[in-house]
């Protein structure tokens, strides 16, 4: 999850929204059958992971530059449009 938190951080999303999503998520499932009796994470736990992980998430959030992402996305939509007409 960590990783993914950072991710998001890279890609320009807030991460302080991931803990807001999981928070949507616990609120609906309030009958969830307890964390030993699944596969995942309960949504409580999750939170709690995230909270613990955004202070390095929000420095990569801060380090991430628009224009940089930008140009990324552009050349890597030049490189499959170039692949696609060829």
């Amino acid at each position: 999850m960590l990783t993914l938190t950072v991710m998001m951080s890279e890609a320009c999303f807030d991460p302080r929204q991931a803990v807001e999503l999981w928070k949507r998520m616990e609120k609906e499932e309030e009958n969830a059958p307890p964390q030993f009796l699944s596969t995942h994470p309960s949504n409580h736990n999750r939170i709690l992971a995230i909270t613990n992980w955004l202070e390095e998430a929000e420095r990569k959030h801060e380090q991430v530059s628009v224009p940089t992402l930008y140009f990324t996305h552009r050349a890597m939509a030049d490189t499959f449009h170039s692949l696609a007409v060829a």
